[in-house]
């Protein structure tokens, strides 16, 4: 579930034990709803001017990844990690098969998800450039300019 905050929280279970730091199938999750948000944003409204990366596609959802499996491995015997590889890929594909569907099923709801992913990546291109505008005119010792803020429009892609 995507909220209106700007973080994210992910919890990570295996076998009910929980995972403080994730591990493969938290691995797979992160690249299945990367790798699906991208793909429809592409199909639904073109390529986009800007890069969506994972962190704009988990801004502000809140999951619970659990998972039952025989044998798991854990990187210590704290179960703090969970290593087992073959996971991730299972993990991955199943998010995205259900994932996709859900996005083709119920377009209006896609298009709120898409288009909150699309506004943080915007406005992670946005924050970026300012940031090179600021230390661009903190380098020239001098104050901002209507020649700054001309540059700073000018690499606004949107």
């Amino acid at each position: 579930k995507w909220t209106s905050l700007y973080t994210e929280q992910i919890l990570c279970f295996t076998n009910n034990i929980y995972q403080k730091d994730g591990g493969t199938h938290l691995s797979g999750f992160k690249s299945a709803l990367t790798r699906s948000l991208n793909s429809y944003s592409n199909k639904m409204f073109g390529k986009q001017k800007y890069e969506i990366t994972g962190e704009d596609c988990r801004e502000g959802l809140v999951a619970i990844i659990s998972i039952k499996m025989s044998d798991p491995k854990f990187s210590s015997q704290t179960k703090d990690k969970l290593v087992s590889s073959e996971i991730k890929s299972l993990t991955e594909t199943t998010l995205s098969t259900k994932l996709s569907e859900f996005l083709e099923e119920n377009p209006k709801d896609a298009k709120l998800i898409v288009g909150k992913v699309q506004q943080a990546a915007i406005a992670r291109d946005v924050s970026f450039l300012s940031l090179k505008v600021i230390l661009l005119v903190a380098l020239q010792n001098k104050p901002a300019t209507e020649k700054h803020k001309l540059y700073f429009l000018s690499k606004v892609k949107y």
